[in-house]
């Protein structure tokens, strides 16, 4: 097992947003900087950092694909050390009939997940006790160690890149998740193409989460963080609508 994330555990299914003392994502504690060439702000948007559409998600109910997932729904992501569920707030990409080329990353225990280059991915060089990083899709090579959650476990494990081809599909889709990340295929990942990027959302998603606890907000209830909606409308009038 992996050591950093050691006794992790599912939070109950109705909880939607954690607690104030879990407010720093797991990245945040290890990956202070990811490797690759920087992707700058005025590009980010304009950077496909996208999942296939055949892509999986866990919500509290059923397996998803990616390409029927709906802002509002929950999906199985981490916060700190802590396996829970969290709100999808927006796409920053989406398209059902544009194609992409993809990384098609297998591991050594058949999982399998495909996202195009400058998507982000939690990886380690499979050492015991070292700290994830994360590295570009592009980047990733043989060796590497992407994390698993296990099948009726609430652990994360390394588990060994063991294939990797690039290919040409069809469908693109880039939900963003309250907390920045997200577990697809069973494999931890980032929603993102650039580490500053998530920080600032993470930043963000803080002072909403304690403006919640001011308001006394019940935590379990479900629905989005006071104030997601308007972030969300928001950033639509700066976002290009070729890519909401």
């Amino acid at each position: 097992l992996l050591p950093a994330y050691s006794g992790i555990q599912y939070l109950p299914q109705r909880t939607v947003i954690p607690s104030e003392s879990k407010t720093i994502s797991a990245a945040q504690h290890t990956v202070p900087t990811y490797s690759g060439a920087t992707v700058p702000y005025y590009g980010y948007f304009e950077t496909l950092q996208c999942f296939s559409g055949d892509t999986t998600v866990q919500t509290p109910d059923q397996i998803k694909r990616i390409d029927e997932l709906e802002v509002g729904d929950q999906v199985l992501s981490i916060e700190e050390s802590l396996i829970s569920y969290s709100p999808v707030v927006m796409f920053l990409h989406r398209s059902k009939n544009e194609s992409a080329v993809f990384n098609k990353i297998v591991l050594e225990n058949g999982e399998v997940i495909k996202l195009t280059d400058y998507h982000l991915l939690y990886v380690t060089g499979c050492t015991e006790g070292e700290k994830l990083r994360l590295t570009f899709a592009k980047d990733v090579r043989l060796g590497h160690c992407l994390h698993v959650v296990k099948k009726q476990s609430s652990n994360l494990v390394p588990v060994q890149v063991s294939n990797i081809q690039r290919l040409t599909g069809k469908g693109f889709y880039a939900p963003l998740t309250a907390n920045g990340d997200i577990i697809v295929n069973s494999i931890l990942s980032s929603c993102h193409s650039n580490i500053a990027v998530q920080t600032l959302q993470q930043s963000i998603f803080s002072v909403l989460r304690k403006i919640r606890s001011l308001m006394f907000t019940d935590e379990s209830a479900d629905g989005l963080l006071p104030g997601i909606q308007l972030l969300a409308q928001i950033s639509e009038l700066f976002l290009p609508h070729s890519i909401l």
